[in-house]
């Protein structure tokens, strides 16, 4: 079934009534205006509606909060496919979250390549520290056991040649997921590794010389998993600043997307309405019934 299928076809259920929103033609400009240049507006769209088709339960929360985190996934460049990012919900909230590959896909657009790999018990690691540093890991051979995860770490080698590394061990990632809001469920419980090696990335790129407040906006996208204010987090799990972000005036950030209207949207609107990026939007016509102009020029 195509997206124009998907929103001509009266919805029957949450999934088809989300579905039909999101295929219709004014989200789809929604879409296109939030992706980077030469990002197919359309495989996107496709992609979403897989995963929502995938995963169900992403249409029976807010649908706002579910639009919302479109736009953030596509305002990143990724797609929700499990693989470059995924909907997660933590604390009872829709969260868009870009994953390992997707953070190595948008640092590879900055000429940035970077690995990370977890370290087993059985493995053969050692760190060399000092002018001549270096990383040697070398896995047990095929078949044999190798034991628990104990450690972390990424490499980045930077369009110049130069070479930075980040190391963590077991004790050092559980810190971070201590002060997770999720620590003990989501995508922490079902996938600690891809967690850990996400970890490490981030706390590397703090160092890396991204000039793209968009890229560092990717890679601290899930800021608000952590309440750093817990006291439990260590230097470098904060997020990291551009250049210009570090000389910019300090004050109170702008809403993004439609954080400053998605409470208000759900107070007020019909079963056949929604909230679009600051818009009220009737989702069995697509029209746009009134507009928030104050919404118009904030940043995405």
């Amino acid at each position: 079934m195509t997206s124009t299928d998907v929103a001509t076809r009266a919805p029957r259920n949450n999934v088809e009534h989300v579905c039909s929103t999101i295929a219709k033609p004014e989200f789809k400009e929604r879409i296109r205006a939030a992706l980077p240049p030469g990002i197919d507006p359309d495989r996107f769209q496709r992609v979403v509606l897989t995963a929502i088709q995938q995963n169900p339960k992403l249409a029976d929360g807010d649908r706002n909060q579910l639009y919302n985190q479109c736009l953030r996934a596509a305002a990143d460049g990724l797609v929700p496919d499990g693989r470059e990012g995924a909907f997660v919900e933590m604390g009872g909230k829709l969260t868009w979250m870009p994953m390992v590959g997707g953070i190595i896909k948008r640092l590879a657009t900055a000429q940035i390549n970077i690995d990370a790999q977890l370290v087993y018990e059985n493995d053969d690691f050692e760190q060399t520290l000092g002018d001549d540093a270096a990383i040697h890991h070398k896995a047990p051979k095929l078949g044999k056991p190798r034991g628990k995860e104990i450690g972390v770490y990424a490499i980045a080698r930077l369009p110049n040649g130069m070479i930075m590394r980040e190391v963590m061990d077991r004790e050092m990632i559980e810190q971070v997921r201590a002060v997770s809001r999720s620590g003990s469920n989501g995508p922490w419980k079902a996938w600690w590794g891809e967690m850990a090696r996400k970890t490490v990335i981030r706390r590397l790129a703090k160092r890396l010389p991204i000039l793209d407040p968009a890229l560092a906006e990717t890679i601290t996208r899930d800021d608000e998993m952590y309440d750093f204010a817990a006291g439990n987090a260590t230097e470098g799990d904060t997020a990291p600043a551009t250049q210009a972000q570090q000389a910019a005036p300090s004050g109170p950030r702008r809403p993004r997307g439609l954080d400053s209207v998605a409470a208000a949207g759900n107070a007020s609107q019909s079963p056949s309405q929604d909230v679009i990026e600051g818009e009220l939007v009737d989702t069995s016509t697509g029209e746009v019934i009134e507009g928030d102009d104050t919404m118009a020029d904030q940043d995405f």
